[in-house]
């Protein structure tokens, strides 16, 4: 084996022993503010329907080729049209997927429902990487690590409404155990770049913590347009 050869392969395993360690923290919001209490209140109830209108997603974020598809599915893996519930399953089709070759290697990725607040000036689902529902394995279908929580939230504080998609704790999906295979790990890794893109990574505490404040990534291309979408802006 040539020096070069391995010197490249040493190169690879040293990055994803560290993708394996980071945590980042991701980070979308737009905000409105209004005139009355009443204009307020009327668009907070607006934005919370969208919100829990999941299967609609992707009306509310870029059109292709950056449109991303959501479907919401209960614990038996079934498609349902409804409001989602903690246990139900959400079926990703993502923009990074897109431009990798092969249905079966680009996708879906899922998410597990973990909590749903709906209270009078707060709506909140968060959701967890997680195998396909049903599935009887322990594979996660996702680039993420069932370590990452994210949350899209809508509140309002008086006059002001904010819409935030926020990503803790994600950590690249690429032990190839937990992924289901070498090549699912490396379309993981190559996901998992995409999203985050280029950002300014800030560290928040804690020996691996980092948030990313994202200036171009598929998390900022798509979460972005989605939370102004939200809110109505």
């Amino acid at each position: 084996m040539s020096t070069s050869h391995t010197g490249t392969q040493q190169a690879l395993q040293t990055a994803l022993a560290v993708l394996r360690r980071a945590n980042l923290e991701t980070v979308a919001q737009a905000q409105r503010v209004f005139s009355t209490p009443t204009d307020a209140e009327e668009a907070f109830l607006d934005a919370s329907a969208r919100l829990f209108d999941i299967n609609h997603w992707g009306n509310l974020g870029p059109r292709h080729p950056l449109r991303a598809e959501f479907l919401l599915h209960d614990e038996e893996g079934f498609p349902v049209e409804r409001m989602p519930r903690p246990g139900d399953h959400i079926r990703m089709g993502l923009p990074p997927s897109y431009f990798l070759p092969g249905h079966a290697l680009g996708g879906p990725d899922w998410v597990r429902v973990e909590s749903v607040e709906a209270e009078e000036q707060r709506s909140r689902i968060s959701v967890r990487p997680s195998p396909r529902p049903a599935s009887g394995d322990d594979i996660i279908t996702h680039f993420f690590t069932d370590q990452s929580l994210n949350h899209f939230v809508v509140e309002r504080d008086g006059l002001v409404l904010t819409a935030t998609v926020r990503g803790d704790h994600e950590y690249a999906n690429v032990d190839p155990y937990m992924a289901g295979g070498v090549t699912r790990a490396v379309r993981n890794l190559a996901v998992a770049v995409m999203s985050w893109g280029l950002g300014v990574p800030r560290h928040v505490g804690g020996q691996d913590s980092w948030r990313l404040e994202p200036l171009l990534g598929m998390h900022k291309l798509m979460w972005k347009p989605f939370t102004r979408n939200l809110v109505g802006d």
